[in-house]
């Protein structure tokens, strides 16, 4: 299926079609794969493993939390929310 065609520019550099972008999900920030298959080009998105987006998770509290903090906290943020405030 031909999903579009683009020029690479004297700086070496190409566009995603947005046919293709959209089709496959792809964003900004998105990473693509350049591989050979038999001699053919092959494109591909590049697939993360859940261990990579460990980086995006707040970093792990100083001390164990029991439960009653989180029970707070849990009640200040919707009490918080509930004023307007963030």
């Amino acid at each position: 299926m031909n999903l579009g065609h683009t020029r690479i520019t004297a700086q070496g550099q190409t566009s995603v079609p947005a046919q293709v972008r959209r089709r496959f999900g792809l964003g900004p920030g998105a990473e693509l794969a350049w591989e050979e298959v038999d001699g053919t080009l092959v494109l591909r998105p590049v697939c993360f493993a859940l261990s990579d987006f460990a980086r995006l998770l707040p970093a792990p509290p100083e001390r164990p939390v029991s439960l009653d903090d989180m029970d707070q906290a849990a009640a200040d943020a919707a009490g918080e929310a509930a004023h307007g405030r963030p």
